[in-house]
């Protein structure tokens, strides 16, 4: 069978390799990219590290405070993510093995309001460029496709106008964004620097 694979790259290399060893032909197309940026940390004294992506765990690898946050407890999400804390360098790891409200129901039962803070490593927000109401179907359509419509509908959606959008809102976009004019200065604009 030949199949899409829309993960990030590091993921998404490991997803096709498997399909890849099962005889599938597979193209590697990411809709995301994963990149690492210096944060500020607090300095005050942290009860544990809670991750809810393998991506936040390989930003701690090689962050200047890895040695200090890798001492910490580690709280993930499922065992992907508990896999990739433990690469990282945490040494005690707890997997919620669900979704967020099982890792809620977990943190809940090890901490209270006298706890120190816990430091919920996240990403930044992704955007996506919309520059035809086609394109914008087409997005909708593959997302659905590859079972990962409610992520690709959460992202930060830049159209070039109401009818660009109008795709993405019927399928429940919440966060859409249209350029004041229609033409790429105005959608570049609207993004605004990084």
């Amino acid at each position: 069978m030949r199949l899409l694979v829309t993960r990030p790259q590091h993921d998404g290399e490991r997803t096709a390799a498997r399909l890849r060893a099962r005889g599938h032909e597979v193209t590697l197309a990411p809709l995301l990219s994963i990149d690492a940026v210096d944060v500020e940390l607090p300095r005050e004294p942290l009860s544990a590290v809670v991750m809810t992506s393998a991506n936040a765990a390989r930003a701690i690898s090689r962050h200047p405070r890895r040695d200090a946050l890798t001492a910490l407890p580690a709280f993930t999400v499922g065992r992907h993510t508990a896999e990739a804390a433990r690469a990282a360098g945490f040494r005690a790891v707890e997997c919620a093995d669900g979704d967020k409200d099982d890792l809620a129901a977990l943190l809940r039962a090890r901490f209270n309001e006298r706890s120190a803070p816990l430091l919920y490593l996240a990403g930044e927000d992704d955007g996506v460029l919309h520059f035809s109401r086609r394109s914008a179907q087409v997005y909708v359509d593959c997302a659905a496709r590859a079972g990962v419509l409610e992520r690709a509908l959460a992202l930060v959606h830049f159209c070039l106008s109401r009818q660009v959008a109008q795709p993405l809102s019927a399928a429940g976009a919440a966060a859409i964004r249209l350029a004041p004019h229609p033409d790429e200065a105005a959608m570049i604009d609207l993004i605004g620097p990084a």
